[in-house]
């Protein structure tokens, strides 16, 4: 079993490239984030080259029932499940169950202003990995109009796709590795 830290690892290496390659497509900075908890935390961006910048810091805990990247990710589970994840105390949890409604209606998530006063998210699950995961991006609220959404969120989704492809050909590239380096003992 691989262990978290070289998981990790793969998935900061696989999104790389599609990180960028989004950041550059929309203007806007991309995010990585995996669950953590009651959180989605921060692994790895590509920053937007606008003077204005919306970004989070690398390590930093977004909420996962109220930001964009935590929503993708809890809309894959069942309801039952993703309430699991939500803290104890301080959440609608009507709004929350519609937001739900609403990422896995649209195959995306989106907040405005929720978490970060004067920035919006989208985000979409990134498919088929062992850990929740979610890219999105992040951008001042005046430059992601309601009608760019769509658009927005078929690069979500084709960047998503392609660090899941990433992510398979890195473990099976280290489990060949390990493999080989076995049969010569």
């Amino acid at each position: 079993m691989q262990n978290e830290p070289d998981y990790l690892e793969l998935l900061v290496t696989a999104a790389a490239e599609p990180l960028a390659a989004l950041r550059d497509t929309t203007g806007e900075t991309a995010l990585l984030t995996v669950l953590g908890g009651e959180d989605a935390v921060a692994l790895t961006q590509a920053e937007s080259r606008h003077s204005l910048v919306a970004r989070v810091p690398l390590g930093d805990r977004l909420p996962a029932h109220s930001s964009a990247q935590g929503l993708a990710c809890l809309a894959l589970l069942t309801p039952a499940d993703g309430e699991r994840f939500l803290p104890r105390r301080g959440v609608d949890l009507d709004r929350f169950r519609d937001d739900i409604a609403n990422t896995r209606r649209r195959g995306y998530a989106v907040q405005h202003s929720d978490v970060i006063p004067g920035v919006t998210g989208l985000a979409v699950a990134v498919p088929n990995v062992i850990r929740l995961c979610a890219i999105g991006i992040l951008a001042p609220d005046a430059r992601i109009a309601r009608g760019d959404h769509p658009g927005l969120a078929a690069a979500l989704g084709h960047a998503a796709s392609v660090i899941a492809t990433g992510l398979a050909e890195g473990r099976a590239a280290r489990l060949r590795a390990f493999n080989r380096n076995a049969t010569h003992r």
